[in-house]
């Protein structure tokens, strides 16, 4: 079920060049506390901060990151052999 929440359009402006370029792919909101999960397409660690930094409200010191974790693609559903 979807939930509409209340975006800003500088916060919305502030991620616009970043989603367009293909290095966020999703920004989901958290069901247990405040706060949000963004996967992004990066080829390191270090990319992946250097695109977290250059968000204005990292700049500004509004948002943090808290938590990176590298994810793999699942294997699971693929050709076996």
């Amino acid at each position: 079920m979807p939930i509409s929440l209340p975006c800003s359009k500088t916060k919305l402006n502030a991620c616009a060049p970043c989603i367009i370029e293909g290095a966020v792919r999703q920004i989901w909101h958290r069901g247990d506390e405040s706060g949000a999960c963004s996967v992004l397409e990066a080829d390191c660690e270090g990319a992946a901060r250097e695109i977290i930094g250059s968000l204005p409200l990292v700049r500004a010191g509004m948002l943090e990151l808290v938590n990176l974790i590298p994810l793999l693609p699942y294997r699971g559903f693929g050709p076996r052999g």
